[in-house]
């Protein structure tokens, strides 16, 4: 939907047309109102939704660059949940001893 407003966006500026502009709007209104429904279903059945961008310097990223961001922050999200949980590292024999995080405790899913 963003592109397609894009687009009517950038055709108004070539052929300015209230027809355009009023498209614009009914779509924007139609993105908030898909919005508004999506964030109260995540709600309803408890889901924690995260939005991102992925912002990269040729504006354009690939889907091997998007997995391994995904991968990484998964990975990132299970050591923070195995520290809170464990209560930090665990001392034996003097020696700071940590042990891996389960990372098949977090899940990350994906909706696009």
């Amino acid at each position: 939907m963003d592109e397609l407003i894009a687009r009517l966006e950038r055709a108004t500026v070539e052929h300015p047309r209230p027809s355009i502009t009023a498209n614009i709007h009914a779509l924007e209104k139609e993105r908030r109102t898909l919005q508004a429904d999506f964030d109260r279903i995540a709600t309803e059945t408890e889901i924690d939704v995260y939005r991102y961008r992925i912002l990269t310097p040729e504006q354009r990223a690939t889907l091997n660059g998007l997995t391994g961001a995904w991968r990484e922050f998964q990975n990132l999200l299970a050591v923070v949940y195995d520290s809170l949980r464990r209560g930090g590292s665990k001392k034996k024999s003097g020696k700071t001893k940590r042990t891996p995080p389960d990372v098949t405790q977090i899940e990350l899913g994906f909706g696009y």
